[in-house]
């Protein structure tokens, strides 16, 4: 056969194949499936496999026992037949049938070896990390999962310094890099929770790898939560996940950091919360939030990322946070607004302030006041945009109060739910506003 008729007969074979059923047995949770749901959606084929969900927290059913002996996932049936049971070989069936062949594998000897080989070594993390969680001896399994995520680096540091990263091919995405970052993702969160052991802390090149794809449509649309993550490994861990709480780190004195704990009042997310004084602070940007293992902070930042963690993937968006695009955009902007009549409060309540400064209060509240909604900052339903409002207006007296009524209507229907009062009362130490007032 000439390699023209080759070629031609293997793309009627892929063609072939494209018209075929497919089913993929599948769970969100398991990083292995995560492989193929990246090849899927980067080949944009991600409706193409019907998808049946398989428990992880109970034995399977005897009808997939029949499918796949061994009661893993990902499994793929092809017009009703079991065809792939290992994820690695699925992510290549998708790259290699639908969109350009080989797109995420070059058919290239020597890149196709270097993946290979980083694979391997990428199997070892693997294999080490999740050793972890499972060996009763933690030093042995410990030494040998760093030594294996330092191999891994190595070799990623050596690519990259070579071709610029952040992927293992420079800017090109592909299985090299699809291998591991489900697992990079997950014992990012899963390992700092349960065995207090931060594993890719001496490994930036992976790092970085992981920082780049999760920005990636194809990793953030088929990414679970890091809540989701830690609290779905909670049987690894051997005991309940510990997730619980966020650790908030607030400046004393400031109404732009208690938007974070007001923020977790009105969403009922318990957090554990310090005041910092400015001269214990040094160089720390406050507030902060730590969640997760993942640390953010400023106020707009640091609120962001609360209300991101403890959202639930299958939800249109994060606690306090609109669904609609109208109503998001509403709550954006009235949180800008707030901030604004914050800062003006601050400036009118120093020593020396002027008249004028004290004149800005009434304007920039008057101007808050006109885009308030009511009930709420932007409307029916509580958002981010009222925990922004709130620590501001319990600065104002009651007499400034009285010329914005749905902005007092506000302040009094938050501080009518005790958590949300008790957030501000915490807050609300007159020594502590009197310096930040002075150091703005």
């Amino acid at each position: 056969m000439s390699c023209t008729a080759a070629t031609t007969a293997a793309a009627k074979a892929l063609t072939a194949l494209k018209g075929k059923k497919h089913t993929l047995y599948w769970n969100p949770l398991c990083p292995f499936v995560h492989r193929a749901l990246i090849v899927m959606e980067e080949k944009g084929c991600a409706d193409v496999a019907e998808r049946v969900f398989i428990s992880l927290e109970e034995d399977a059913p005897e009808w997939y026992r029949k499918i796949n002996p061994a009661e893993t996932v990902p499994t793929l049936v092809v017009d009703g037949e079991p065809t792939l049971f290992e994820s690695s070989f699925i992510a290549e069936y998708f790259d290699r049938t639908f969109g350009a062949p080989d797109a995420l594998l070059p058919p290239v000897a020597s890149v196709r070896k270097a993946i290979r080989e980083f694979q391997d070594e990428c199997g070892e993390v693997v294999g080490a990390l999740y050793g972890v969680f499972f060996s009763d001896d933690q030093e042995a399994a410990l030494k040998r999962g760093k030594a294996a995520v330092a191999q891994a680096e190595k070799t990623l540091a050596a690519a990259t310094a070579a071709n610029g990263g952040p992927y293992f091919l420079g800017t090109q995405f592909s299985m090299a890099d699809i291998h591991i970052v489900p697992f990079l993702q997950r014992f990012s969160v899963t390992l700092p929770a349960f065995r207090n052991f931060e594993p890719f802390a001496d490994a930036p090149a992976l790092r970085r790898l992981r920082d780049a794809a999760v920005l990636r449509p194809s990793v953030f649309s088929t990414s679970q939560t890091s809540v989701e993550y830690v609290n779905g490994y909670a049987a690894y861990g051997g005991k309940e996940a510990p997730l619980t709480k966020a650790k908030v780190e607030l400046p004393a004195g400031s109404p732009f950091g208690l938007r974070v704990t007001v923020a977790a009042a009105l969403a009922g997310l318990p957090v554990d919360a310090t005041f910092v004084k400015a001269a214990d602070a040094g160089d720390a940007r406050l507030p902060a939030v730590t969640f997760a293992g993942t640390t953010a902070r400023d106020s707009g930042k640091a609120l962001e990322y609360l209300l991101d963690a403890n959202r639930k993937s299958a939800e249109p968006a994060a606690p306090l946070v609109p669904a609609d695009s109208v109503q998001l955009g509403r709550a954006q902007f009235i949180a800008q607004s707030a901030d604004e009549l914050g800062t003006a409060i601050i400036m009118s309540r120093k020593a020396n302030a002027s008249g004028e400064a004290k004149a800005a209060v009434a304007q920039v509240l008057k101007t808050v006041e006109g885009l308030l909604a009511g009930p709420w900052a932007a409307g029916a339903e509580v958002s981010f945009a009222d925990a922004v409002l709130l620590p501001h207006l319990a600065l104002l007296d009651a007499g400034e109060l009285e010329a914005a009524p749905k902005a007092r209507a506000i302040f009094e229907a938050g501080c009518a739910k005790p958590a949300v009062k008790a957030a501000l009362d915490a807050g609300s130490d007159a020594e502590a506003l009197k310096a930040f007032v002075e150091s703005a």
